[in-house]
């Protein structure tokens, strides 16, 4: 197999080894999708994305984001990393866009004195089922009174596909841990179960993700995850 070179970066934060990590595959011509899925399981990071040339019309480049266990279709933190790295070898100037399996994905950088910010554009967010609360607190080992009253479970896709389950504080967020089979049985042919679990914190939102049994991922106002935060879970606690 041919070397591919690749970048280790770390996503919203200012210090290394913390924050989101991220590997970029800057050209990954030749690797096809099974391939890259057994790089993705192999570095075992949250995600891995490979850039190709882009297909689309006024993409700057083509870039697919997998995790250890599926490719996604869209995901916040890969995206900006990956912009980070174009721009940092040259490949980009301060207004990308990035071709994903969901559709184009405009970044732009924005320039704060010394400091560099890079902004997303969200795919729009669509809705699916909704889970009754007893099920839901049963598959994260809660009591239904342990969930943030007038927001109901549900299924939702801002790129990937989770099922927001709103909580009464971080204390509850950390002790929550998915028990996935009470959820599929109750909504059978959803695909692979994620949850995103939430409580207000502040001025935002103490959040985590629950993939699987005691995997869990995240960090305050949504880690990797702020797409989902400001498009979904922000109104929902300012309406709660």
């Amino acid at each position: 197999m041919p070397a591919y070179r690749y970048r280790a970066v770390d996503v919203f934060t200012t210090v290394a080894l913390e924050g989101n990590p991220l590997a970029v595959f800057t050209d990954a011509r030749g690797l096809d999708p099974a391939t890259m899925q057994r790089i993705a399981r192999e570095l075992n990071l949250s995600e891995t994305t490979f850039v190709t040339p882009p297909s689309a019309p006024g993409a700057t480049a083509r870039v697919r984001i997998f995790t250890p266990h599926l490719e996604m279709p869209f995901a916040g933190h890969p995206t900006l990393g990956t912009a980070f790295v174009l721009r940092d070898d040259g490949r980009a100037g301060d207004e990308l866009v990035l071709e994903e399996n969901i559709g184009n994905i405009p970044v732009r950088v924005e320039h704060a004195g010394q400091h560099e910010r890079f902004w997303l554009t969200s795919p729009p967010i669509t809705f699916g089922a909704r889970v009754p609360p007893k099920v839901a607190a049963a598959a994260l080992g809660l009591d239904e009174a342990d969930l943030l009253p007038g927001i109901p479970p549900e299924f939702a896709t801002v790129g990937p596909t989770f099922l927001y389950v709103a909580l009464r504080d971080r204390g509850t967020v950390d002790r929550a841990s998915l028990t996935s089979h009470v959820i599929r049985d109750a909504v059978p042919n959803h695909g692979p179960l994620q949850v995103f679990v939430f409580a207000p914190d502040g001025d935002g939102a103490y959040s985590r993700i629950r993939r699987r049994s005691g995997h869990r991922r995240g960090s305050r106002n949504g880690g990797g995850h702020r797409a989902a935060d400001r498009v979904y879970v922000a109104p929902r606690l300012v309406a709660a």
